[in-house]
């Protein structure tokens, strides 16, 4: 143990806490996923971070030397290389590398969505690079427009990203504890040049952890730790849906796929010789954020989602190698502690694995490429071919580059509006055009429907309005059925035929229960 270490009990007890912090708040490392039918993939778009860029692998390192950069290009045995050749897709013109180191949600939502304000600063684009080899010298807007032409164009895109909204919240908040009166430049400022001194930031983490561990004591430090990383797990849920239901605008035709996180540290030990994976703890923060991308993300039905939880990464991690290399005793001083980055990174053999879980997600078949909506060259009108001609008895919805469309006999007649059924489920359809924007209680000949993002889901329970006013769903259908007392996070109503009777007033008796009503809702 160096000197420095021994005469400082409360940095070395933080330093053991912050080496697991730093488990916590950088093993949200994600693994994509894809699909089967290599005749039906031409085109590939891509986003990440340095998992999907390919740090550490040995082709990264050979076309990093030949380029200065490996972001932009195709690396040899990375997982979005092998998913690409295992979909047909050759060459560099129709693989579309969008993976970036430092990247979060905010900067993937700041190219989809124009409205959204990345307010994080320059603080961000000092731990994010950018645009990779296509677009290091152009604007924002261009890249923008670069990057949109990609996805309209592509059949197949995978996103794996979310692992870094939790570094920038970290580093705000520890930095603010100790310079609690610095404006917001002055702070972005000192962010940059903190990255540069210390080459990454996980050690700029570190070191704001243990300052403020030094001045206020490791238990508030923990606590400010603790609340940033909450921080950080709101703006990935606030970003993940807009930014999948954006691109699915973008591109209603293409398989879009989500990916899962794998946790980096699963063998992870305290020291070699104690034989206790502490790395396993981990694994509820990565399965509590897989839960939110497979099942509670609002955007669900935007994409698919694949799990790759058990990758192979190029080293393995023992705490103790975290302590007491450096001249102050931090955690960033030996050997084994300088390649930390590397270590958690996926080796071939994890990104192999990663491209087998991406392929065997992709659905055996999506709408034909074949059968797609075409404007007849001499009448104007929007027809549905099949193999080049005009399917007469097509009645279902299609894709061109303008959306999906209902058609009837054949043809797009842009009148037709209503819920209406293809291969991938119910549609609200409006003026014969698939409005993905749609939420709301829309009608056809089965009853009415409650949809999400045009989609009826078949899962929706409560109540939920209309023009026409508020109706008990059940199953994302109307029950015209019922009359009795209902609740919803609003409070407790009296409903009257499946609908919130708004004009009643007086005493209900429901399931052995005397309820006082005031314009149809419940008090007392």
């Amino acid at each position: 143990m160096n000197r420095t270490m021994r005469n400082h009990p409360v940095k070395r007890i933080f330093a053991i806490l912050m080496a697991f912090v730093m488990v916590l708040s950088i093993s949200c490392i994600s693994a994509f996923a894809l699909y089967k039918d290599n005749t039906e993939y031409a085109e590939y778009t891509f986003f990440g971070d340095s998992v999907t860029t390919a740090y550490g692998i040995p082709d990264y390192f050979v076309v990093k030397k030949k380029y200065t950069t490996a972001e932009g290009y195709r690396v040899k045995d990375s997982y979005a290389d092998v998913i690409a050749t295992g979909v047909g897709i050759e060459g560099e013109e129709k693989y579309h590398n969008e993976a970036h180191s430092g990247w979060r949600t905010s900067e993937v939502r700041e190219i989809v969505d124009p409205t959204y304000n990345n307010d994080d600063g320059s603080a961000a684009q000092g731990i994010a690079s950018v645009f990779g080899a296509q677009g290091a010298q152009k604007t924002l807007e261009e890249n923008r427009a670069r990057i949109i032409a990609e996805l309209k164009r592509s059949d197949l895109i995978t996103l794996d990203i979310g692992s870094n909204d939790l570094q920038l919240p970290l580093i705000l908040s520890l930095f603010t504890v100790m310079n609690p009166t610095a404006s917001p430049d002055y702070t972005a400022w000192q962010i940059e040049k903190m990255l540069k001194e210390y080459g990454s930031s996980v050690e700029v983490i570190n070191a704001l952890a243990q300052a403020v561990a030094l001045a206020h004591g490791a238990e508030f430090a923990i606590e400010t730790i603790s609340k940033a990383a909450l921080t950080g797990l709101k703006k990935f849920q606030e970003n993940y849906p807009v930014m999948m239901r954006k691109i699915r605008e973008i591109n209603p035709n293409a398989t879009i796929v989500g990916i899962g996180f794998y946790n980096p540290f699963s063998n992870t030990r305290i020291h070699p010789s104690i034989p206790i994976s502490i790395g396993k703890l981990v694994d509820p923060v990565i399965q509590s954020m897989n839960l939110y991308i497979s099942k509670l993300c609002p955007a669900r039905d935007c994409y698919l989602y694949a799990d790759a939880f058990n990758v192979t990464t190029i080293g393995t991690v023992n705490l103790s190698d975290f302590l007491g290399g450096g001249s102050d005793g931090g955690l960033f001083g030996s050997e084994a502690a300088n390649n930390f980055m590397l270590y958690i990174h996926p080796n071939v053999e994890g990104h192999a694995y990663i491209a087998k879980q991406v392929l065997d997600v992709l659905p055996e078949h999506r709408i034909p490429h074949e059968r797609v909506i075409k404007q007849h060259p001499k009448n104007n009108n929007w027809y549905c071919y099949d193999n080049g001609k005009i399917d007469k008895k097509a009645n279902g919805i299609y894709p061109n580059k303008y959306g999906w469309w209902k058609t009837t006999n054949g043809l797009v007649t842009f009148q037709e509006t209503g819920v209406f059924q293809n291969g991938f489920g119910w549609w609200r359809v409006e003026n014969s055009k698939v409005n993905f924007k749609a939420n709301g209680i829309y009608q056809n000949r089965y009853g009415w429907w409650k949809t999400t993002n045009g989609k009826v889901t078949f899962k929706e329970h409560g109540i939920f309005q209309n023009e026409y006013g508020r109706w008990r769903v059940v199953d994302s259908k109307v029950d015209f059925s019922f009359t009795g007392i209902m609740s919803d996070r609003t409070g407790s109503w009296y409903l009257k035929d499946g609908k919130v009777d708004t004009k009643k007033n007086g005493k209900v008796k429901f399931d052995g229960e005397t309820y006082t009503i005031k314009n149809g809702k419940v008090v007392g």
